[in-house]
């Protein structure tokens, strides 16, 4: 990809380079899980998903519990989730040590997502 940029007050030398971010998307309120979420899966679970899904662990519970998800735009650490039964405040498992999962997302809307 080239990207041309003004360069009238001659800061840019050839050969340097540069990181841009490229905004697409900017939506506000809306609710996020870390990526890992949607890559985990508990160690006793031995069926294979059609569908895109998180675990969460509810108060009290022992283990997780699978909710089918559908995804929005995706960041570099965080995806939106546009569907499911999945609500702000749910503790979302993103990775297992031993026989105790750990939970470390309370799902709260976050600021503007953006899609890289």
């Amino acid at each position: 990809m080239v990207i041309d940029v003004d360069n009238t007050e001659g800061k840019f030398m050839p050969g340097m380079t540069a990181t841009i971010t490229i905004k697409t998307t900017d939506k506000q309120g809306v609710l996020l899980v870390p990526n890992e979420a949607l890559r985990f899966a508990p160690s006793f679970n031995k069926t294979k998903y059609d569908k895109t899904g998180v675990w969460v662990l509810q108060d009290g519970a022992q283990q997780p519990h699978r909710v089918d998800v559908t995804i929005g735009i995706i960041a570099e650490k965080v995806t939106e989730i546009t569907q499911g039964d999945l609500k702000e405040g749910d503790k979302v498992v993103i990775a297992e040590r031993g026989q105790i999962s750990s939970v470390i997302n309370d799902m709260r809307p976050r600021g503007p997502g953006r899609r890289r």
